[in-house]
């Protein structure tokens, strides 16, 4: 991973509560600041196909150069779908604490900080079919690679009501 792992992360007591989820919950969590090559309009179709799971939207923008567009994805989410804003620093931990899984729908992508957090809090993930992603995978069996939204909703499910394949993919982040 070009940019390195943290590997002190913070233990957190019900970190789901922090957004307002209950601890039961099937939470699904994109972090991050908000921008359109993060393929948040991916995300929000791939929600709209699983209403009976959560997700959040843990970030906001960085700058002002992305209001329009996280305005608009805020009003395009589906019910099952929440956003943030910009978190604290502990927020910001407590999101990786919080998810069950986390969807990256990049169009994009050259290095990921995101992941390596998700490395570091051992967090199954699922990623759009970019090389970076592809790379990373021929290291790791904790992230799956999807191609289309169709494809992303069915390995959401699948990991998410399969707990010997979520634990599988958490232990492969942890050995590697």
């Amino acid at each position: 991973i070009p940019h390195g792992v943290q590997t002190d992360v913070r233990e957190f007591n019900h970190p789901k509560r922090i957004f307002g989820y209950k601890d039961s919950e099937p939470l699904v969590v994109l972090p991050g600041y908000v921008r359109p090559q993060k393929g948040y309009d991916v995300l929000l179709t791939i929600a709209s196909k699983l209403p009976e799971i959560s997700f959040l939207i843990a970030g906001g923008v960085q700058d002002e150069s992305h209001n329009k567009y996280a305005d608009k994805m805020q009003h395009a989410a589906p019910k099952n779908v929440k956003m943030s804003g910009i978190l604290s620093e502990k927020q910001f931990h407590g999101a990786f604490a919080a998810a069950d899984l986390v969807v990256l729908p990049y169009d994009s992508v050259t290095q990921s900080g995101i992941l390596n957090w998700c490395v570091a809090y051992q967090i199954p993930v699922i990623a759009s079919d970019r090389r970076y992603f592809n790379q990373f995978k021929d290291h790791c069996d904790g992230i799956k690679i999807f191609k289309s939204s169709s494809e992303a909703t069915t390995l959401i499910r699948s990991i998410i009501e399969n707990k010997s394949k979520k634990r599988k993919m958490e232990q492969a982040m942890s050995v590697y």
